[in-house]
C-alpha cells in the first residue's frame, strides 16, 4: 500500500490536504498522476504530492 499526501507536514494532516491510499496492484489515481511523486517523501515544495509510506 503506498501513501500519498499533498503536504509534507504529516503530523497535522489538515482538511485541505489530500490523503490517498493506494494498494498494490491498484491503479493510481489520475490526479496522483499530475503531480511530481517524491520518492523521499520530505523534499519538495508544497503542491506536489510526497509518497511517505511505502508498506506490504
Amino acid at each position: 500500500m503506498k501513501f500519498y499526501t499533498t503536504t509534507k507536514d504529516t503530523t497535522s494532516l489538515s482538511a485541505d490536504a489530500a490523503v490517498v491510499f493506494v494498494c498494490e496492484g491498484e491503479k493510481e489515481p489520475e490526479y496522483i498522476k499530475k503531480f511530481h511523486i517524491k520518492d523521499d517523501g520530505f523534499k519538495g515544495k508544497l503542491g506536489e504530492v510526497f509518497l511517505i509510506q511505502t508498506q506490504g
